[in-house]
C-alpha cells in the first residue's frame, strides 16, 4: 500500500481486530470519534464487520500501522466513496494513547489522501469532525480538505 517514514497503511487483517474492538471501547476514543451503532462486541461481530468492509465497493478502511513496531495504531477511512462524483467522507482514529504526538497521524492522513487523489482517482475528499476534538482539528489544519483536487464534475453540462 503507501508506507511514509513512521507508518504504512495496509489492508486491515483478523489479526487487527482485537486491538480495534478495544480502541471502540476507550473513553477519550468514544468522545472523539463518530461511531455507527451498535458497536460490535465480539470478535465474531467484528468479522463480520471485517468481511462486510470487504465486500464494500465504496469504502476503503486500512490499519495505521507503526513501521517501526509492526504493530497497529490506528485506522483510516474513506468511506462512503461517491464514484460518480468522485468524492468520499475522510475518518482517522489513531487508537494507541502511547503513540499521539508522535506525528503518525499526520504522516497517515497524508498517505491515506495521497491514495484517495491518485489511487483511486477522487477529486474531492470531506470530514466532519467534534469541536471538542482538538487533535483531529488540528490535524485537518495541517491536511486541508476543504481543497479539491481537479475539477468537481466532469459532465460540460454543470456550469
Amino acid at each position: 500500500m503507501f508506507v511514509g517514514e513512521k507508518v504504512r497503511l495496509d489492508p486491515i487483517q483478523r489479526a487487527h481486530l482485537p486491538k480495534i474492538i478495544a480502541w471502540m471501547y476507550k473513553e477519550e476514543v468514544i468522545a472523539r470519534a463518530f461511531f455507527g451503532d451498535p458497536l460490535p462486541k465480539s470478535l465474531e461481530e467484528m468479522e463480520a464487520w471485517l468481511q462486510q468492509l470487504r465486500a464494500n465497493p465504496n469504502a476503503r478502511v486500512l490499519a495505521v500501522i507503526h513501521r517501526e513496531t509492526e504493530e497497529i495504531v490506528g485506522e483510516v477511512a474513506l468511506q462512503p466513496i461517491d464514484w460518480r462524483n468522485r468524492s468520499a467522507f475522510f475518518a482517522i482514529i489513531l487508537g494507541e494513547e502511547s503513540r499521539r504526538g508522535e506525528g503518525l497521524g499526520t504522516e497517515a492522513s497524508r498517505l491515506v489522501l495521497r491514495y484517495a487523489f491518485e489511487g483511486l482517482n477522487l477529486n474531492r475528499v470531506e470530514a466532519n469532525v467534534l469541536s471538542s476534538n482538538e487533535a483531529s482539528t488540528r490535524l485537518l489544519s495541517a491536511n486541508p480538505l476543504s481543497c479539491q483536487h481537479g475539477s468537481p464534475s466532469s459532465d460540460p453540462a454543470d456550469p
